[in-house]
């Protein structure tokens, strides 16, 4: 088995837990953004049995991320993919892996300096 590759082209930060709001045009729905880069995020959700579908490829969306400390965040992003995580008698966990396409000059600057400070060894 060969050693799965990270395409990656920045570092993220992992294990961080922000509310987040996923906006399409005919719903809202409730996350958490568990890793972050300045490119891209990992957010889950959960939803209802019945309205589980994950989100379909390349759907533009626009993200509200309650990162601590500052404002919300609001940056629009694709859908790179969507998938089943589990399931109980009640609700399906889904997540989504999502590149930013549009990051206003303030938001990015967060992001950037918060990745910088997160993952860097001299500075933790």
């Amino acid at each position: 088995m060969e050693p799965k590759i990270d395409r990656r082209v920045s570092k993220r930060v992992k294990l961080i837990k922000w509310p987040t709001k996923i906006l399409i045009k005919e719903k809202s729905i409730d996350g958490i953004t568990r890793n972050i880069s300045v490119y891209g995020a990992f957010i889950y959700y959960f939803q209802p049995h019945g309205k589980n579908l994950p989100l379909k490829l390349h759907k533009v969306v626009d993200l509200i991320i309650e990162a601590p400390g500052v404002a919300p965040l609001f940056i629009s992003a694709e859908v790179i993919w969507s998938n089943i995580l589990s399931s109980d008698e009640k609700n399906t966990l889904l997540g989504v892996g999502l590149r930013f396409i549009e990051v206003p000059d303030k938001e990015r600057q967060f992001l950037q300096d918060f990745v910088t400070v997160y993952t860097d060894p001299m500075l933790n």
